[in-house]
């Protein structure tokens, strides 16, 4: 219901991930993959890498829809996701490092 509080009907086969990760939510596990977020959360005041993050995985991790949802050049883009990688020690052009913040996101929805 986080995901969508409006809905009336839900379907598992829209809502996968969150489901399977609802169990996770206070297990220690959760909370490593929750770590590197609160790293950004505590240097991003303003939330704007926050939103910044939601966004480019709302876009499927592509960068010219990405900052035209957020109305942003894509030069400003590449350089928050630089600054999101900077604060977390984790790397977009490394997999487990993008997964990782995917479900670290996914767990504080």
């Amino acid at each position: 219901m986080r995901q969508a509080p409006r809905k009336q009907v839900y379907f598992f086969e829209d809502y996968r991930l969150p489901v399977l990760l609802g169990s996770l939510a206070d297990s220690w596990q959760a909370d490593q993959l929750r770590a590197p977020l609160h790293k950004l959360v505590q240097e991003d005041t303003k939330g704007t890498l926050q939103k910044t993050l939601r966004q480019y995985f709302l876009q499927d991790c592509d960068l010219h829809p990405c900052a035209e949802a957020l109305f942003i050049h894509p030069n400003t883009l590449r350089y928050r996701l630089t600054r999101i990688e900077q604060i977390t020690g984790l790397n977009f052009n490394k997999l487990d490092d993008k997964f990782l913040l995917y479900l670290g996101l996914n767990l504080d929805s």
